[in-house]
């Protein structure tokens, strides 16, 4: 049983069940729509270099980083 199930009321499970759904599924499939548009626009090789460009930066920050404690 997750905590989603163990603090959501059984009269309303139904309801908070699919409003999850909705905010899981929602962002997703517009993140397919999305990703298609963009394949359509921009040459997918350029988005494989600026992914791992990033990737690559964000490794830096984070390797560099100073954490408080």
């Amino acid at each position: 049983m997750t905590l989603f199930q163990r603090r959501t009321p059984a009269s309303l499970m139904g309801r908070t069940d699919v409003a999850l759904n909705v905010l899981i599924g929602v962002p997703q499939t517009a993140a397919i729509a999305g990703g298609a548009a963009l394949i359509a626009l921009v040459d997918y090789r350029l988005m494989f270099a600026v992914m791992g460009a990033l990737m690559v930066a964000s490794a830096l920050y984070l390797a560099t980083r100073t954490w408080a404690a």
